[in-house]
C-alpha cells in the first residue's frame, strides 16, 4: 500500500510540473551574426515563437514583443485541433499590433484547419 502512495505522489507531482512547463512562456534572447544577411536587416530584432497550441499569449509578453521586435516569425503550431478560432485570433491580434508578422504552418495547422 505504501508503494502505491509513493507512485501516486510521484505521478501527481510529475503531471503538475508538466502542466506548469507547458503553460509558461520562456523568452530567450540570442544575438546571431549572419554574414550574408542583407544590409536592410542589420540591427533588426526578430521575435520567433512556435508551439503555442492551446496557450493564450499574455499581455505582458505582447508588450515585450511590441517594444523590442521589428519582425515576428511564428514557426508553426499556433493552434491545434479543438482550439477555438477565437483564441487563435486573440493571440494573433496581441502579437501583431504594429509589427510585421510571418507565419509558417506546422503539422497541427494542417490537422485542425479544413483545407477544402
Amino acid at each position: 500500500m505504501k508503494w502505491i502512495t509513493v507512485v501516486f505522489s510521484a505521478a501527481s507531482g510529475l503531471l503538475l510540473y508538466m502542466n506548469y512547463a507547458a503553460h509558461r512562456a520562456v523568452v530567450k534572447q540570442e544575438q546571431i551574426l549572419i554574414r550574408e544577411l542583407p544590409e536592410s536587416f542589420t540591427g533588426k530584432t526578430i521575435f520567433f515563437i512556435s508551439d503555442i497550441h492551446r496557450r493564450k499569449i499574455s499581455k505582458s509578453l505582447s508588450r515585450q514583443v511590441a517594444e523590442k521586435a521589428d519582425i515576428i516569425i511564428i514557426g508553426g503550431d499556433l493552434r491545434e485541433k479543438g482550439v477555438p478560432f477565437s483564441r487563435t485570433d486573440y493571440n494573433l491580434r496581441l502579437l501583431k499590433k504594429e509589427v510585421p508578422m510571418l507565419f509558417v504552418w506546422g503539422n497541427h495547422e494542417y490537422r485542425s484547419v479544413p483545407l477544402n
